[in-house]
Order: structure tokens, then sequence, then C-alpha cells
């Protein structure tokens, strides 16, 4: 869903309009609308995801949407099994830092999380009732924890069903890791 908003500008070329602060250009706007897009699935999405999965293929799915999206998406094609409950790696602020930040949609497991170290993660990998997802932001953080415990990535990487958000700087990264 994205939201339109128009707002005359003074005659100015559009090299200069780029220069203008964002704070400048987004405020006093007059509201025009919301335009909703849809993209479904290809009807034979999710067989194909079922064969590779038969055949004992792993499947992931690595895309720049946002994370929400990537996660609905997957549990319609069955890359995630949506009876389970789904980690999500992200980045955020804890204590005024920037900092790597895991949340559950099962509330009692996100307890378990809460001031967690980041170089630690807040699921047994051995446990096959959770599905997990990450950003790109939280990747690169976790690329970057590598030296102070490399079990963390090699663990999210093998675990992680969806990595959204991702740029192809973070999608070659992933494959290397892979």
């Amino acid at each position: 869903m994205i939201g339109l908003a128009t707002k005359p500008l003074p005659d100015m070329t559009y090299q200069k309009a780029l220069g203008i602060p964002r704070g400048e250009i987004e405020c006093g706007l007059t509201f025009l609308g919301l335009l909703v897009m849809e993209n479904k699935l290809k009807v034979q999405t999710a067989g194909v995801i079922a064969n590779l999965q038969e055949c004992k293929i792993r499947t992931v799915m690595a895309t720049g949407d946002n994370v929400l999206t990537a996660i609905s998406v997957a549990k319609q094609c069955n890359i995630i099994d949506s009876s389970k409950d789904v980690w999500l790696a992200d980045v955020g602020t804890v204590d005024g830092k920037t900092s790597l930040v895991w949340k559950s949609t099962n509330k009692e497991m996100n307890q378990k999380a809460t001031n967690m170290p980041e170089n630690q993660l807040p699921w047994d990998y051995k446990d096959e009732s959770i599905e997990v997802a990450i950003t790109g932001k939280a990747f690169k953080q976790i690329c970057d924890l590598r030296e102070v415990n490399p079990y963390v990535l090699s663990s999210v990487v093998a675990k992680a069903k969806v990595f959204a958000r991702m740029g192809p700087d973070d999608k070659a990264a992933l494959v290397e890791n892979i």
C-alpha cells in the first residue's frame, strides 16, 4: 500500500528540487489517496516448492520485500509452516545502541529474548517447532558478529527460511555463507 500526496513546488529545475531537504518536501502535503497493490503467487509456485521439498532440497526465500510480506508469502507457498512460531531477527535500538533484536510470534517466547546478548540465539538449533526469518540489516549485523560468535551466523543461515529486505550484496553474502 502506498500513500499518494501532492504539493506545489516553486518554479525550479529537477536538480534543484532534489537538493531540498526531505523534511521540507514532506510537509504541507495534500492527501490524494492510497494505491493498493497485490502480487499473487503464481498457480504453480506452491507445487514446485512442494516438489523441491519432497526431493529434500532446502527451499529459502531471499527477497527485497518487507519481512512481514515475505513471511506471509512464505506461509502461502509452504516454505514456512504456518502452524509453527516464527522467530524474526531485525536491527533495533537497545540501551541507546544499534543491536540485533529477536521477536517471536509467540509472546511467551519473546520473554526469553529480552535483554539477551546479541551474540546468542533465543532458540535451540534443534528445535523443530519454530521457523526463522531475518532482515537484511540483521543479516549484516550477524555477519559482523561472526568473529565474536561464528555459531550465530552458521546457525541462522542453516535455520532461517526467509531473508527479507535483502539487497544484491546481502544476497551474494548469503550464498557465500550457505
